[in-house]
């Protein structure tokens, strides 16, 4: 295996895969067939890339740091399928290269860009089959989270994808090693929602979280600039306690809620 002959660097939150086992793990989990294409994030040194490339028809590796490029493209020189690009994944431009919906996604996500990724992933790129993220365990399991436990992070995936934790990770399959173990986590993507009906979730969504700790019902009143009996004839209709709070709702609740309540979209 090709081992990075440049130090990890913090500001990309650098990690990289060395188990065999599980990177032939997550290239399964990819479910790829010849007639698919891959677009791989933060493709390292490119030793899950070649695992991707026996799978998959075509795959484009985009990897954001330059030092990386050469031992990139000396692991993959024998795969005449992999594009490889160096660029920000924040900043890339899927349609550009001809990626088209069906495509299929993955990588090695760093904590701080999870939310970001999650974003542009399912609400800006064409609409992939399939999702296969490798992040950090207990992020995994607050996208995954039920009704009582769910975050913002949370409610708005299950709202767009079907998550799923499909495999962990120690810690120490990675080099350097991390602090913490991750995870294997699928999303199946579902039909999207009509742009301004998504918008007005998110609205409800942030407004019913602004404040944890209080009532839901309380939260979207005041930051809405809803009448407090409006919202309590929501929850009512919608069987939601009027004492929930933001974390005991499920995605299908907020959506009724959007709905019941029409917010001003910013």
């Amino acid at each position: 295996m090709e081992r990075a002959t440049t130090h990890p660097k913090k500001r990309f939150g650098q990690h990289f895969l060395r188990d065999e086992k599980i990177l032939s793990r997550i290239a399964d989990a990819c479910g790829a067939t010849p007639r698919d294409t891959i677009v791989e994030i933060g493709a390292g040194e490119g030793t899950l890339t070649t695992l991707l490339a026996r799978r998959a028809g075509s795959v484009i590796a985009i990897e954001k740091d330059r030092d990386l490029i050469p031992i990139l493209r000396a692991q993959c020189a024998k795969n005449t399928n992999i594009t490889i690009v160096q660029a920000d994944a924040l900043r890339f431009d899927p349609h550009q290269r001809g990626v088209k919906p069906g495509f299929i996604l993955c990588g090695n996500i760093p904590y701080y860009l999870t939310g970001a990724i999650m974003r542009i992933a399912l609400e800006q790129w064409p609409k992939a089959k399939r999702i296969v993220f490798t992040l950090q365990e207990e992020v995994a399991q607050r996208i995954c989270a039920k009704p009582g436990n769910l975050s913002i992070l949370g409610v708005l995936t299950q709202i767009l994808a079907t998550p799923r934790i499909v495999g962990n990770i120690k810690k120490g399959s990675f080099w350097p090693v991390p602090k913490v173990d991750s995870a294997i986590l699928t999303l199946e993507p579902k039909i999207p929602m009509p742009q301004h009906a998504y918008a007005a979730v998110k609205t409800v969504v942030r407004a019913g979280f602004s404040h944890p700790r209080k009532r839901c019902a309380s939260n979207l009143s005041s930051e809405l600039g809803v009448d407090q009996t409006v919202v309590a004839n929501a929850f009512a209709s919608l069987h939601i306690r009027i004492d929930a709070r933001a974390q005991d709702l499920s995605p299908d609740q907020w959506i009724g809620i959007s709905t019941l309540l029409k917010p001003r979209v910013p």
